[in-house]
């Protein structure tokens, strides 16, 4: 889905990408796997 607004003017010329070793360039931060007892913890126990 593009949600347009009245300031677009157009697509780039070239596509914009960024690759996989930059997904989680600061300041995001990789995702967590949660160890087996937080993963039976959480279904167990929903918040």
């Amino acid at each position: 889905m593009q949600i347009m607004t009245p300031s677009y003017e157009g697509d780039p010329e070239s596509p914009k990408v960024v690759s996989k070793d930059r997904w989680f360039a600061a300041p995001a931060m990789a995702p967590v796997q949660p160890s087996s007892s937080e993963e039976i913890s959480r279904v167990s126990h929903p918040a």
